[in-house]
């Protein structure tokens, strides 16, 4: 009798270990799945700052900042001076607003390339804000 209780523990024992796994494999999978299913509703949810710049009108919006970060600077000077582009200091005497909106979106042969803003509130915040500069 004491050899058949050992043989059927020995029998049993594979079949744990299988169970045991499903159960670890099903856990962590699940876990997992979880996980991905809040990263999912979160990034519909969560407006992305993307989508809330595209949201938010034109008054609102800091041109000075506009000018650093679509690289502006690199051309016509951190203090509007110009280096190897114009001086943007007194560009609201030359032309309009719209001027330089259309000269912000299309660019301005031969150097000045277009689109390096390309959100509508964005140019037009940035275009308000250099008409200004008389």
């Amino acid at each position: 009798m004491a050899g058949s209780k050992k043989d059927k523990q020995q029998n049993n024992r594979p079949q744990n270990d299988v169970i045991d796994s499903a159960k670890a494999f099903f856990t962590s999978f699940g876990v997992l799945f979880l996980v991905f299913l809040i990263a999912l509703v979160a990034s519909l949810v969560i407006p992305k700052e993307q989508e809330m710049a595209e949201d938010t009108p034109a008054a609102e919006i800091n041109a000075e900042t506009v000018y650093q970060e679509a690289g502006c600077m690199g051309c016509h000077g951190q203090n509007l001076e110009g280096t190897s582009a114009p001086p943007l200091t007194a560009v609201g005497s030359k032309y309009d607003e719209q001027q330089i909106a259309e000269i912000i979106k299309n660019g301005k042969p031969p150097a000045m390339p277009g689109g390096l803003v390309s959100k509508p509130a964005e140019v037009e915040a940035l275009a308000k804000w250099l008409a200004e500069k008389k």
